[in-house]
């Protein structure tokens, strides 16, 4: 299974030059920075309500409670 998807990711990575281009970018500027921050703050959201959530719409009012440190310079994210 792993080694069929490492195939893969090869494979677009040969033949299409939109991935080859995204996965450059990627590896020269170290990552998206700001994708995890999202990612830690939401599975911290998960965490407090993991049965019924926090309703529809609400993960940029609830962010808030759960600041990332900094966020790529934005006003209002980055104070803790």
């Amino acid at each position: 299974m792993a080694g069929a998807l490492a195939l893969a990711v090869a494979a677009l990575y040969l033949n299409a030059p939109p991935v080859h281009e995204r996965l450059d970018r990627l590896v020269h500027d170290r990552g998206e920075v700001s994708r995890s921050l999202l990612w830690r703050a939401a599975w911290k959201l998960f965490l407090d309500r993991p049965v019924f959530g926090t309703g529809a719409g609400s993960y940029d009012v609830l962010f808030e409670r759960y600041p990332p440190g900094t966020l790529l310079g934005s006003a209002g994210m980055g104070a803790q």
